[in-house]
C-alpha cells in the first residue's frame, strides 16, 4: 500500500501528517491512477514491474465526500471543475482535499475521466504509510500487472512503454 504525501498528485494533502491512498474499481483504472501521472513521456516497464494489483476491501465504514452526487456540489466548495482537473497543477483539488481531511472525513469518490472502463475512483486518506494501512484495509488479492494491461493502456493512450537499459539484451 502507498500513501502518496509529496503533493504532486490530484488529491494529495498539502501537509506530511497524511497521506493519499489512489484507488479504483478496475483494473484500468488503477494502472492510470498510478502510471499516468507519473509518465511523462512514457511508461517505464521495470517501474510497473515493481508494483502489484490488489484486491481492497475497507475494513470498516469510512466517511467519504462523493463527487459523483450533484447534491455535493457547492458544498465544501466542490464543483464539477474539481472532477476535470486531471493534470498538475491542483490548484482546486488539493485545497479541496485538505478541507476534507480537517473535517475529519476519510477521502474522496469520483468518476474517472480517462477510464475507458468509467472505473469510480476513490481517494483515502490516512498516516503515510504507517500503520493505519492494515486498519483501513483488507487485502484479499495481489498479483503482478499484467504485461497485457500495460499495452492496452499504452495503445489507448498513445504513451510508448521504455524499458530501461538493463533489460535490453547485450550481444
Amino acid at each position: 500500500m502507498w500513501f502518496c504525501e509529496d503533493a504532486d498528485h490530484r488529491f494529495d494533502l498539502p501537509d506530511e501528517e497524511a497521506g493519499t491512498c489512489y484507488t479504483a474499481t478496475t483494473e484500468v483504472g488503477c494502472f492510470i491512477e498510478v502510471f499516468l501521472r507519473i509518465a511523462g513521456k512514457g511508461l517505464d516497464e521495470s517501474e510497473i514491474r515493481a508494483r502489484k494489483l490488489a484486491t481492497l476491501s475497507v475494513t470498516s465504514e469510512q466517511q467519504i465526500v462523493d463527487l459523483l452526487s450533484r447534491a455535493n456540489y457547492g458544498l465544501r466548495n466542490s464543483s464539477p471543475e474539481i472532477l476535470n482537473e486531471i493534470d498538475p497543477p491542483y490548484p482546486r483539488s488539493q485545497p479541496f482535499a485538505a478541507r476534507i481531511y480537517t473535517e475529519r472525513l476519510n477521502g474522496i469518490s469520483w468518476s474517472s475521466t480517462r477510464d475507458p472502463q468509467n472505473s469510480i475512483n476513490i481517494a483515502i486518506f490516512a498516516q503515510p504509510g504507517g500503520a493505519d494501512t492494515a486498519k483501513i484495509f483488507d487485502i484479499s488479492d495481489e498479483r503482478d500487472v499484467p504485461q497485457g494491461l500495460m499495452y492496452q493502456v499504452a495503445e489507448e493512450f498513445h504513451v510508448p512503454l521504455k524499458r530501461s537499459a538493463r533489460e535490453y539484451p547485450v550481444p
